[in-house]
């Protein structure tokens, strides 16, 4: 007596394509969920969430100052979006930042930037005022000479204005300090 043939298996060819359009199904839906997560993510509109509100944050590996100053202005009620970058030049760039200053984080708040950690009574001030200027700068960074030195005890130092030439002035004194009151 003949022993029974094993069963016949499919050449490999024949598995292939259910198994290619089954990789796609779950590539593509991968994609999807990726691209949806991202777009939830970045629309702030969606939360209802007023722009005065929320500050872009973009800092270099090195910086460690940033997180205190994130959390201070996030216990003043502000949404800090905070980015890790390579370099600061591009976000520099976009902003028109002068290029004598440069510490290792750079704020994006209602389209002015924001050097040095800017104290959330001047945030607030530059959201009802809207100044004429390119963004705002605490006394104590302006002329440091290198990155990653700027003092996170600065929040008291006077902020000034940065209008559309680079030149600087005074406007905003936080509280607190006895150099004298805001505008």
């Amino acid at each position: 007596m003949s022993q029974p043939r094993p069963p016949r298996r499919k050449p490999a060819e024949a598995a292939s394509p259910n198994l290619k359009k089954q990789l796609w199904i779950v590539f593509g839906v991968a994609i999807l969920v990726s691209a949806l997560a991202v777009a939830l993510m970045n629309l702030d509109f969606l939360r209802s969430i007023p722009p005065e509100q929320v500050i872009r944050v973009y800092r270099v590996h090195g910086c460690r100052c940033v997180f205190p100053w994130a959390r201070a202005l996030e216990a003043e009620g502000f949404i800090v979006r905070l980015s890790e970058t390579e370099t600061l030049k591009n976000t520099r760039t976009r902003l028109q930042v002068p290029e004598s200053l440069h510490g290792c984080h750079l704020g994006d708040y209602l389209g002015y930037f924001v050097e040095g950690h800017v104290d959330a009574s001047a945030l607030r001030a530059l959201a009802a005022q809207r100044p004429d200027g390119l963004g705002v700068v605490t006394e104590a960074v302006v002329g440091m000479e290198k990155e990653y030195s700027v003092s996170v005890l600065d929040e008291r130092s006077p902020v000034l204005l940065v209008d559309r030439s680079g030149r600087t002035r005074k406007w905003f004194q936080p509280a607190g300090d006895s150099r004298g009151g805001s505008p």
